[in-house]
């Protein structure tokens, strides 16, 4: 019978920041998600071994080290350079006010998630969530094409 991986949960010390990203893994873990099988031997005695897969690749899918504050504070500023170009003069003042208080965020974001204990790994998936991603709340009406 297959199991349900619709749960998430937290990494143990993560905890959510209200305006980022939430940083979580679904739940239960699979047996590939911790280990490694291309790792897998079996020795004269049929002793079955096997790696389990390093933390840097449970977290980031690859990659031989965890991220670290300097790794934030460069994807800040890669952040901040793409949103550059978000604030224009015609746009409405509302979402202008977005931008700029999405922009302080971002210049903010290192000392938040330092300050919520977040350890620099996870805080690396955490960003502030800009306005372009933010979901409007449904009026109720439908356009029709």
């Amino acid at each position: 019978m297959e199991e349900d991986y619709t749960g998430d949960q937290n990494p143990t010390g993560v905890t959510e920041v209200p305006g980022h990203t939430r940083f979580y893994y679904q739940t239960p873990l699979r047996p590939i998600d911790v280990y490694e099988p291309e790792s897998i031997t079996v020795d004269e005695n049929d002793n079955i071994s096997i790696d389990a897969r390093s933390i840097p690749w449970a977290v980031m899918g690859s990659g031989d080290r965890l991220p670290e504050w300097d790794d934030v504070r460069a994807k800040r500023d890669q952040l901040l350079k793409n949103s550059d170009s978000e604030l224009v003069d015609d746009m409405p003042e509302a979402l202008k006010t977005k931008w700029r208080a999405y922009r302080q965020a971002l210049r903010d974001w290192p000392a938040t998630m330092q300050n919520a204990g977040i350890p620099a790994w996870a805080a690396y998936n955490m960003q502030p969530i800009d306005p372009a991603s933010e979901v409007e709340p449904d009026s109720g009406d439908k356009i029709v094409f």
